[in-house]
């Protein structure tokens, strides 16, 4: 109230600006989950089409080369599209300022969309299916930063069963190897996979 005067001044806030952060964090959400539902989605469309395109073609050996030459071309084509989406957006939001624990998911996010997508480039690899050899990459790669995308990935697996997961680099581990980096995580997922699935108390150990 203002003295002397009839006149009170009532100072607020709009409801916007209340609920600014929490819109932000809602519609990064929304969109994160939307875009791997869209990939789920698109790679089960995927599968039954080329169930069904084998169905039709079981009987003719040159029809079934041809449909898996276009089933491969389209789903190359169809699963890299939203996977790049899901890289692109990831990256846009990693580069707006965002809280800490937001940043580290979004980091995974884009981590292990970056190793499926790896794993989506050798599949599609028409030319390795026909040589049927077992090629491995020689490249660099962060084997430091990729032992920790890892075990970060399977930590909440861990939490849910009450195990704690626990990674000892030793300090004469370099931090760049030359390798296949995509064979390294799928053989420390299968490996880790296993370990927490068959422990029932205690820890889970990955010492390099």
């Amino acid at each position: 109230r203002v003295q002397d005067y009839p006149l009170a001044v009532v100072i607020g806030q709009a409801t916007q600006e209340v609920f600014a952060n929490y819109r932000r964090n809602r519609d990064l959400h929304i969109m994160a989950g939307a875009l791997l539902s869209l990939v789920l989605g698109v790679v089960t469309v995927l599968i039954i089409r080329y169930q069904a395109g084998l169905a039709k073609s079981r009987d003719a050996a040159e029809a079934g080369a041809r449909a898996r030459s276009e089933f491969l071309a389209m789903m190359s084509h169809e699963i890299r599209t939203p996977m790049n989406g899901i890289l692109g957006m990831a990256q846009l939001a990693l580069d707006e300022p965002l809280p800490p624990v937001q940043r580290k998911r979004l980091s995974i996010i884009k981590s292990s969309a970056e190793g499926l997508l790896g794993i989506l480039d050798d599949i599609l690899d028409i030319s390795k299916l026909e040589r049927q050899a077992e090629l491995y990459e020689r490249a660099p790669f962060d084997l430091r930063q990729s032992l920790r995308e890892i075990v970060n990935l399977m930590t909440p697996r861990a939490r849910e069963k009450g195990l704690s997961l626990q990674l000892v680099l030793s300090p004469l581990v370099p931090q760049w190897v030359l390798g296949d980096q995509s064979r390294v995580r799928q053989i420390l997922f299968n490996l880790i996979g296993n370990a927490l699935k068959f422990t029932s108390q205690g820890n889970v150990g990955i010492e390099v």
